[in-house]
């Protein structure tokens, strides 16, 4: 008897999707105070901790983007 792979059911919550996207804008606020705070340092200790994490905000920022976009596209193919 062979048996079928089972097919889990794929949840694109409402809940998840807003989560997404609230992380999403806040990490882009960050990237932008961040990325401002960059250009506007002249002491080279703080542009060099600005920079850092102004690049680590928006790598967070692209990465919930995808998520976002990943789980708006799960739920449009789903219907």
């Amino acid at each position: 008897m062979k048996r079928r792979p089972s097919r889990s059911a794929i949840v694109t919550s409402s809940s998840k999707i807003h989560l997404a996207l609230r992380y999403m804008i806040l990490s882009g606020i960050l990237f932008g105070f961040s990325l401002g705070i960059y250009y506007a340092s002249e002491n080279e200790l703080w542009i060099n901790i600005f920079w850092a994490v102004s690049l680590v905000t928006g790598v967070l920022a692209l990465t919930f983007l995808i998520v976002y976009l990943t789980l708006i596209f799960m739920r449009w193919f789903r219907k």
